[in-house]
C-alpha cells in the first residue's frame, strides 16, 4: 500500500514536470527542476541494472554535499547511453540552499566546464562534452530530488531533461 501511493505521488509529480508553468522551479517548457520534498537518498538507492556508477569526488570545496558520484546509464533495450553525477546533501533544504548554484554553473549551454571557470573543479573533466577540439557541457539540466541533485546529460536540454525524468522513474521502481 505504501508503495502504490509513493507511485501514485510520482505519476503525479511527473505530470507536474510536465505541465507546470509560472513557477521559478520550472523553464519555459515546464519541466520542474526542484521536485517537491523527496526521500533522503545515497549512492546505494542508484544501484539499479541500467546505471553504473563510476567515480567518486571528493567534496570539500562543495559547499554543504556530503557526496559526490558521476554514473552513467548503459546502452540498453533502445536507450542510449547518458551520464549522470549524483550530488548528496544532507536534506533536500541545503540541496537547493547550497546546491543549486554550483548544478547551475555547470548545466546548461552556457555552463562552465573548464577548469579555470568552474566554481566547483572536482570532476570536472566528467562535465565536459568533446567534439571536433570543442568542449561543450555534458549536463544540459538537473533535477533535486528529496536531499540529492542529479545533473543530466544529454546534447540538448530536451534529452537532458528526458534523462532525468528517465532517472526519477527509475527511482520510483527502485523504492
Amino acid at each position: 500500500m505504501k508503495c502504490l501511493a509513493i507511485r501514485a505521488g510520482l505519476i503525479s509529480l511527473f505530470a507536474l514536470a510536465v505541465t507546470a508553468c509560472g513557477s521559478s522551479d520550472a523553464d519555459d517548457e515546464g519541466f520542474v527542476r526542484v521536485l517537491p520534498q523527496g526521500p533522503t537518498l545515497e549512492v546505494s538507492n542508484f544501484e539499479f541494472a541500467e546505471l553504473k556508477i563510476t567515480t567518486q569526488h571528493p567534496v570539500p570545496d562543495l559547499p554543504g554535499a556530503l557526496d559526490a558520484w558521476t554514473a552513467f546509464r548503459r546502452a540498453s533495450n533502445g536507450l542510449k547511453p547518458v551520464d549522470f553525477e549524483l550530488r548528496f546533501y544532507p536534506d533536500h533544504a541545503t540541496a537547493i540552499a547550497d546546491g543549486v548554484f554550483y548544478a547551475d554553473d555547470v548545466s546548461g549551454p552556457d555552463g562552465k566546464v573548464l577548469r579555470t571557470n568552474a566554481a566547483w573543479i572536482e570532476g570536472y573533466r566528467d562535465r565536459q562534452y568533446r567534439q571536433n577540439n570543442a568542449v561543450t557541457p555534458n549536463y544540459m539540466d538537473y533535477v533535486i530530488y528529496g536531499n540529492t541533485i542529479i545533473l543530466c546529460g544529454g546534447l540538448s536540454i530536451l534529452d537532458s531533461q528526458t534523462a532525468c525524468l528517465w532517472m526519477l522513474d527509475r527511482l520510483d521502481g527502485a523504492s
